[in-house]
């Protein structure tokens, strides 16, 4: 209901504004705009398109089901079991007090990759990760091709982007140091201190996680809008931030920082209703 009431509010804009308007309109409706196209709109605009992301029903469906299908498989159970016992305990350190944590701060060198298109940050921000675990044997040395042999892996379709699940299996599929976990509600659920132990869990394993977020949540993106992935870098708990790389081609791609909540609303707060960590 919210979502069609969202495109005929779109609708109307375009009547009464003209093109400009019918580009954001397509965009909400799931179509891809180019980043020639993009950079042409104005900021209302943009906060209507960004870079897509938005998975049928049907994908979202199967995604359940594949959700609960991975809870069955013991290591999975295992990872969720001890993440939520940390989390737990961060609960209980933040409402006494918190102490320093054991490992207050740490970065993995992530080489940074910018996207080849405008909707490949799902391709690249894989690249980026496989590419700091050398788990990258048999794609080709230069990123954009490389990306360009992703893409259907992590089921990309241009008017949808890329797919968590698949991202998580390709990651699956080439290094054994983390069981990755995707999905399009693995998120709800996870307050900020369970975030905080998610987090902290990549960077234990020396294996990045691919956050799904939107950008306007972030103080970095000054409320600009785009639906994306980014790659996990590191964190810094003593001012409580976490860094990820932005494989963004249009503005702000390279290496940022921001708080760690930010973080967490730019991925449990999607305008799209989805929330999607990696991990």
């Amino acid at each position: 209901m919210v979502w069609g009431l969202a495109v005929a509010s779109l609708l109307l804009m375009t009547a009464a504004f003209g093109a400009g308007s019918a580009r954001a309109a397509n965009c909400a409706e799931g179509t891809t705009v180019s980043s020639e196209a993009f950079v042409t709109l104005t900021p209302e605009e943009r906060a209507s398109c960004g870079f897509g992301q938005h998975p049928s029903a049907a994908r979202i469906k199967q995604a359940e089901i594949e959700e609960q299908s991975a809870q069955s498989n013991p290591a999975v159970a295992q990872k969720l079991a001890d993440s939520q016992r940390l989390a737990d305990t961060e609960r209980q350190k933040s409402r006494a007090g918190a102490p320093a944590p054991l490992f207050p701060a740490g970065t993995m060198t992530v080489p940074w990759i910018q996207q080849s298109t405008s909707y490949y940050c799902g391709p690249a921000s894989t690249l980026m990760a496989l590419r700091y675990m050398a788990a990258d044997a048999g794609l080709s040395a230069n990123d954009a091709v490389a990306q360009d042999e992703l893409w259907p892996q992590v089921g990309g379709v241009p008017a949808n982007g890329s797919d968590s699940i698949a991202i998580a299996s390709v990651l699956n599929g080439r290094q054994s140091r983390n069981f990755y976990l995707g999905g399009y509600y693995n998120m709800s659920g996870c307050d900020i201190d369970c975030f905080k132990v998610r987090w902290q869990y990549d960077f234990d394993h020396s294996s990045p996680g691919i956050p799904n977020i939107d950008t306007n949540e972030l103080t970095s993106y000054a409320l600009r809008f785009y639906e994306h992935y980014v790659t996990q870098r590191g964190y810094d708990w003593g001012p409580d931030t976490v860094s990820y790389n932005d494989p963004n081609s249009l503005e702000h791609g390279g290496i940022w920082d921001d708080s760690r909540g930010d973080m967490w609303r730019a991925i449990t707060q999607r305008n799209s209703g989805l929330q999607s960590f990696v991990w």
